[in-house]
């Protein structure tokens, strides 16, 4: 089987940069009408490179930490195309690796809006359109962080075993009416997540205990090995694949 997706739509958050970026191209390349979310102008360029490939898509700049913004992307794509096929929470923030002694609970607050509560609110947006055609897709971008306890802080962490979490139970509730719910966990990837900062900017004492676990992966990945995973599961290819959950990592997860 091959990864058609002509006649589908599609949202992908935090598709400015990085994965998001190459996820959002991916799909238009296969075929898909693609909502581009970013919080900055970025979504715009995003858009633009797909439809100067011959796609379709258009911007929708929100920030996914304002619990408006997953009701206004789902309005938009059934506004534009009429139905949402398939959905991919991507976007995602770091905290500064401080333990929980000395976290921030603003920074605690955002990292969760941004990475579990934002998916979730996109999921309960998009479901009733999927389930009224007894058809969708959703595709999480969790992380490395996510299958290990000392691979990111403490906020981090929780954010991505908590989407985890969702995904399976979304899975498993909705198997029986053409939903299914797939995650995806990246390694090391080249974005600007990964190259945005150093040691520097975290947490000294964290750093000390998390940079062993990173010095274990085996390499820095491009953004296009995660998009090609989000592709395939975008996809008919991977239609009786359902509450996996993906390591992309290069061996990292086998250590």
């Amino acid at each position: 089987m091959t990864a058609e997706l002509a006649g589908r739509t599609a949202i992908v958050t935090g598709a400015g940069a990085g994965i998001g970026r190459a996820i959002a191209l991916t799909l238009a390349a296969a075929g898909a009408k693609v909502v581009v979310n970013a919080r900055t102008e970025t979504a715009h360029e995003t858009a633009s490179a797909i439809r100067q490939g011959g796609g379709e898509a258009f911007a929708a700049v929100a920030d996914l930490a304002d619990r408006d913004a997953a009701g206004t992307l789902a309005e938009a794509a059934l506004r534009e195309w009429g139905r949402i096929d398939i959905l991919c929470n991507n976007a995602g923030i770091l905290d500064r690796w401080e333990p929980v002694a000395r976290l921030p609970p603003e920074t605690w607050d955002r990292v969760i809006a941004v990475n579990l509560t934002a998916p979730f609110l996109l999921m309960r947006a998009v479901l009733p359109d999927m389930l009224a055609r007894r058809s969708g897709t959703i595709v999480n971008i969790a992380s490395e962080g996510a299958l290990r306890g000392g691979a990111a802080g403490p906020a981090y962490t929780t954010s991505k075993h908590g989407l985890v979490g969702l995904t399976r139970n979304t899975a498993w509730m909705h198997a029986e009416e053409g939903i299914r719910c797939n995650a995806v966990c990246p390694g090391a990837t080249e974005s600007r997540m990964t190259t945005g900062g150093g040691p520097g900017d975290m947490d000294p004492v964290a750093f000390g205990r998390i940079g062993p676990v990173l010095g274990l992966f085996p390499h820095m990945a491009e953004a296009q090995r995660i998009a090609g995973v989000v592709l395939f599961l975008a996809s008919d290819a991977s239609r009786h694949v359902n509450g996996a959950i993906i390591p992309v990592d290069g061996g990292w997860s086998a250590a």
